[in-house]
């Protein structure tokens, strides 16, 4: 009897402590589970911000003082252009256009001041100069231009150009010309009377130049005008009109401007047709 109850409380105690164990096995086995996400949970959030750099202050360049042109260093003076056509001349440098900060028609060439005693016509007014004597023009036209006149002398020239309905502009067109590499060769550009002055071949370059000078008037037709052109010898450049009358007749020309023939007439007509 004692026997069996023994055995008894060593089974009642085996199944006890079998329990037991089998608790304690679940328990590791939820803490084994449990443990990783409670320490993942209790880590500190990584900082996702982007962390600011502190910009290192780059040195700055300490200037150079800027070094002073030594004084006996001169500025060479720009060279001027010269006008292609026209050769060098020992007398008078040769044109080179100057653009004239006015723009508006001179009403009458300005007279350059009285000439010196040196400054005189030639005896001998020897010279070629072809100037065409008929011009036909649009009969509804404002303006005209010349074809290039034959200048040659081997004198200095003055020419003087007029019209009394028409303005006269040489050289650079639409434009007031009249000083050439420093110094003053054309007056009244624009205007109803222009003197040209300079070697033969600077004053041909002069009048010649952009394809022959032109004359316009703004008001009404270049048709049934006239122009006038006056040549002469003389000893030195020089821009005066009371010198346009010491040449000759033989160098005086007076080119005639008249209207083209131009009709609206309609003509009728039989065109065979062949089959």
């Amino acid at each position: 009897m004692d026997a069996q109850k023994l055995r008894e409380r060593l089974q009642t105690r085996k199944g006890k402590l079998a329990t037991r164990f089998i608790f304690l096995v679940l328990v590791a086995l939820v803490f084994a589970k449990l443990a990783p996400t409670l320490a993942d949970e209790n880590a500190p959030a990584p900082d996702t911000s982007t962390p600011t750099i502190s910009a290192t202050p780059t040195p700055s360049a300490s200037a150079e003082p800027t070094p002073t042109p030594s004084a006996s260093v001169s500025a060479e003076p720009t060279p001027t252009p010269v006008l292609s056509p026209v050769p060098s001349d020992p007398i008078i440098e040769s044109p080179s256009p100057v653009p004239s900060t006015s723009g508006s028609a001179a009403a009458s060439p300005s007279p350059s001041p009285s000439p010196s005693p040196s400054v005189l016509p030639v005896a001998k007014q020897i010279m070629q100069l072809k100037v065409p004597s008929n011009l036909k023009a649009d009969p509804r036209a404002n303006t005209l231009y010349f074809p290039p006149i034959n200048i040659a002398s081997s004198e200095h020239l003055l020419i003087c150009i007029s019209s009394p309905d028409l303005f006269i502009d040489v050289y650079i067109r639409n434009q007031v010309d009249s000083i050439f590499g420093g110094v003053q060769l054309v007056a009244g550009d624009m205007s109803h009377q222009v003197l040209v002055t300079g070697t033969s071949a600077q004053v041909a370059a002069i009048i010649n130049g952009a394809g022959g000078f032109s004359t316009f008037n703004p008001t009404k037709p270049v048709a049934e005008s006239s122009v006038l052109l006056q040549a002469v010898a003389v000893s030195a450049p020089i821009l005066n009109p009371g010198f346009c009358s010491k040449g000759t007749s033989v160098n005086v020309k007076d080119s005639k401007v008249s209207a083209l023939g131009i009709t609206l007439d309609f003509k009728k007509g039989d065109i065979p047709l062949k089959r």
